[in-house]
């Protein structure tokens, strides 16, 4: 047995127990200068928390510009027609383009600062080289013309915001939260790497990675992949919004 001195106690559903252990050594420690190849190594939790966290950095980036059109810009283009806040604000024909310009612009604004701070600690930490930053600022382009032109298309077809609310955000989580964005493509196997950078969001995620040299095995058929997905879903949302958008001036 022994004597309980002190420390951080609490009561709670459950028993955790902290324990340090305290000697001293009769021959020199072994440090990690001494290690040999074949010694056995004994660990305890989960490895790679850390570089995990890294994923986690690059993927917050890709949900803030995303989001920004597909979950907040819907609902603010609902609101805009039943106010007929739009009717003032847009006083001549407009083609669909110009006004999703406006809007998109505007929701970029509202998450600039938490991007700013990302690229502050990706930056701060070496995780990104400034070499890096004008095809990440690319690759996030990108992300949000197609945010933008989906959540678009969204609120023109529906005038009732619960219901554009709730598709809206539907969608920003099946595109972030499900595909490899908060996480590395390559936890994934064979084909599902595949058919994951079929989401716009998981193929910018893994060209931020790719581009900055967080993913150290990079597979250029892959990065390849993910330019081409990107790109078409880019021309095809604009296109639809261009010519498929019930747009009340038109």
């Amino acid at each position: 047995g022994g004597s309980l001195v002190g420390g951080n106690l609490a009561t709670a559903a459950t028993l955790s127990l902290t324990i340090a252990v305290l000697g001293t050594a009769r021959s020199p420690a072994v440090t990690r200068a001494g290690a040999r190849a074949g010694d056995q190594l004994f660990v305890t939790g989960t490895l790679g928390g850390a570089a995990l966290g890294v994923h986690v950095l690059f993927g917050s980036l890709i949900t803030f510009v995303m989001n920004s059109g597909i979950v907040s810009l819907p609902q603010i283009a609902v609101e805009y027609k039943q106010r007929r806040l739009q009717d003032i604000y847009v006083a001549s024909p407009v083609h669909p383009l110009v006004y999703l310009l406006g809007l998109g612009l505007s929701r970029l604004i509202h998450v600039l600062p938490g991007c700013v701070v990302l690229f502050a600690i990706l930056l701060g930490t070496g995780v990104m080289h400034v070499s890096a930053l004008p095809l990440a600022l690319g690759v996030l382009v990108m992300c949000w013309a197609t945010g933008c032109s989906i959540g678009f298309m969204i609120a023109t077809y529906n005038d009732n915001v619960g219901q554009v609310s709730a598709v809206a955000n539907l969608l920003g989580m099946l595109a972030l939260l499900i595909p490899p964005v908060l996480y590395p493509l390559d936890m994934l196997e064979g084909a599902w790497q595949w058919i994951a950078l079929a989401a716009p969001s998981a193929s910018a995620a893994h060209l931020l990675r790719a581009g900055s040299g967080a993913t150290h095995l990079v597979d250029s058929a892959h990065v390849l992949a993910s330019w081409c997905v990107l790109g078409v879903y880019v021309v095809v949302s604009l296109l639809l919004v261009a010519h498929k958008s019930r747009w009340r001036e038109r």
